[in-house]
């Protein structure tokens, strides 16, 4: 593969307002110029056939900020393919059920590409669970990139026993508390809330500092959360923009109690039958799209979705160093009872979270053109099994 020169890192990244907005203010981010299709990536696509369609499967609705940021990643697919490889999306289960069904539908080749979230599905999966463990990550991007580099080892069979290849994880940022009745300023404040929890680690979280966990669509937030079936729904920044709680929210909590990994599926049988330079570039823009996606939504619009909530009068609480130590010391069990059950099976948490650790806290110490850089350059091999991939 023929790469294109970029310039050195950046140290600033821009803030922006909307993903399709231009960054007139500011130079690009590498991911932005890779976007505006700056950048060569892709090998000479020679397969000469038709072209083919993938249809995504996603639960999200058209207009939502993750959703036009993927347009602009499926555009740059079908340019850089010269057309080969087109991206049909069906938004708001339009295809198929994209929340807890969507494993059935893509294993069952209703749809080539879709969401495909463990933490919506948890039955038969073990040590992936640990990825929400509380205070595991800061950022989304470094997040997602360790995420990747364990999941070979660890995760991939577990996950492809479903029917699916992975295609690519998003790591939300951290979860603050959202309630939109009365503040958690303290421990004693959460005592017996309905808080959302969606899957096995979040809801011992919840438990653990003493709410009621409810388990609920992320489709279903905003009306749970406005009549009252949720007291409190810990979400990121930018999520409070795409699920619409900063309407609802008075108070928000800086608690960072987890984040969720987002993985996206592929159907083997569509992957396989791909033609080899068309499945090579199609592998290695998944990558890039999920770097895309991290960077501008979950990272970039994260603050601006702090900032809209700050302008709408919302209370921002943080917790004090005491108080924090009692967040801490309540959740502390939770990682010790998943390691403790780790082991009665015989699987390698403590060497799985120690792994994804130190990955993190090495990538962690990068700027986000610097991670894009790798990304473009040498993209995590071994995602599926039994495919070498080469640039």
């Amino acid at each position: 593969m023929i790469l294109k020169k970029l310039a050195t890192a950046m140290a600033c990244c821009c803030l922006i307002s909307s993903p399709a907005l231009s960054q007139d203010q500011a130079e690009k981010s590498n991911v932005e110029k890779w976007l505006d299709g700056e950048t060569e990536w892709a090998p000479e696509i020679t397969y000469d056939g038709r072209p083919i369609t993938i249809r995504f499967n996603s639960f999200l609705g058209a207009q939502t900020p993750v959703a036009k940021i993927s347009l602009r990643a499926f555009e740059r697919l079908k340019e850089d393919t010269g057309g080969k490889l087109v991206v049909r999306p069906f938004w708001n289960n339009t295809l198929a059920d994209g929340n807890a069904g969507g494993f059935e539908a893509v294993s069952s080749g209703v749809a080539d590409l879709g969401t495909c979230y463990i933490m919506l599905s948890p039955g038969g999966f073990d040590l992936q669970l640990g990825f929400q463990m509380p205070y595991l990550i800061k950022r989304s991007t470094p997040g997602s990139m360790a995420a990747h580099s364990v999941y070979p080892e660890y995760a991939r069979d577990t996950y492809e026993a479903r029917g699916v290849y992975l295609g690519r994880i998003a790591y939300t940022p951290p979860n603050q508390m959202i309630t939109s009745s009365k503040p958690m300023r303290t421990l004693d404040d959460v005592q017996g809330n309905k808080i959302w929890a969606t899957g096995n680690i979040p809801t011992q979280i919840v438990s653990a500092l003493g709410g009621a966990p409810v388990a609920v669509a992320p489709a279903e937030l905003y009306i749970s959360l406005q009549t009252g079936v949720l007291d409190g729904a810990p979400m990121h920044d930018a999520g409070t923009i795409t699920f619409r709680l900063n309407e609802l929210a008075k108070y928000r909590t800086e608690a960072n109690l987890w984040a969720n990994p987002t993985e996206f599926c592929i159907n083997p049988t569509f992957f396989n039958s791909l033609p080899d330079d068309l499945k090579a570039t199609f592998y290695h823009w998944l990558q890039l799209w999920n770097f895309a996606e991290t960077k501008i939504y979950y990272d970039d619009l994260a603050r601006e979705g702090n900032e809209t909530m700050r302008e709408r009068g919302i209370e921002f609480i943080d917790l004090d160093e005491t108080e924090q130590k009692r967040w801490d010391e309540a959740l502390a069990p939770v990682e010790q009872n998943w390691l403790d059950t780790m082991s009665a099976r015989n699987l390698p948490g403590e060497e799985f979270l120690a792994q994804f650790r130190s990955e993190y806290s090495r990538l962690e110490a990068m700027n986000d053109d610097e991670l894009f850089q790798i990304i473009l350059e040498n993209p995590t091999t071994n995602l599926i099994s039994g495919y070498d991939f080469q640039k």
